[in-house]
């Protein structure tokens, strides 16, 4: 599913999680849905991506494992994506500071 164009991130940013490491992740298809790609196009950009850097695997609370964004990776995926809506959601991310 491609995403509308989004102007307002407020939405995707309450959803992120805490990472020590990382500042924060957010879901993969939460990603692909703010910058307005498809898991399609996810994939053709994969071997771009570094897995413990820009992307991570998590347990969610149901014990399940999910893919998630580290703030890094979804600033890389805007430069790799080069779309208004993909550098407008990495730029937000970017200067995004969590209040955990």
């Amino acid at each position: 599913m491609i995403a509308s164009t989004v102007t307002d991130h407020t939405d995707y940013l309450a959803l992120v999680s805490s990472d020590e490491e990382f500042d924060f992740t957010l879901d993969t298809y939460l990603v692909t849905e703010a910058v307005g790609i498809s898991s399609v196009e996810l994939a053709a950009h994969r071997d771009q991506l570094e897995e413990g850097r820009e992307f991570v695997f998590v347990s969610n609370d149901a014990n399940e494992i999910e893919e998630h964004f580290t703030k890094g990776g979804i600033v890389k995926l805007g430069a790799i994506i080069d779309s208004e809506q993909s550098r407008a959601f990495a730029n937000e991310c970017a200067g995004f500071i969590p209040s955990w």
